[in-house]
């Protein structure tokens, strides 16, 4: 992979986060804290490159991404009657849950990587 395609998943997160922040003030008026503290430490992360750390990242954005998709298709299921805008819906709740899933899935693998190639260099000197 090269060299600067491991940054992507963290700029979409950081994208992600950024528009959390955007649709929560222009729709509720508040400022979200916890989005603004999500870009602060992604972005800290994508510049200093903390193996345990990026993993730890990796493995919370991974376990949010897979429940947030589980969650779309368990609530469409609980619809009695599904109309067009709800399945409509539902395709875009996909798209964004299964791409940010793909996104951490990369994440966990690069960061797996550098772990397992620092250890291997370790024990081999």
């Amino acid at each position: 992979m090269n060299k600067s395609l491991h940054v992507i998943p963290s700029v979409f997160f950081i994208l992600l986060a950024m528009f959390w922040i955007a649709e929560s003030y222009m729709s509720l008026g508040v400022i979200h804290y916890t989005a603004i503290s999500v870009v602060v430490l992604l972005t800290f992360q994508l510049f200093h490159k903390q193996r345990y750390i990026g993993l730890l990242y990796s493995i919370v954005l991974t376990v949010f991404s897979g429940y947030m998709l589980c969650k779309s298709f368990i609530d469409n299921a609980a619809i009695a009657l599904p109309t067009g805008g709800t399945f409509r819906f539902l395709i875009i709740k996909s798209i964004l849950f299964g791409t940010a899933l793909l996104m951490a899935l990369v994440m966990l693998n690069y960061y797996f990587k550098i772990i397992k190639l620092k250890k291997d260099d370790a024990t081999s000197v």
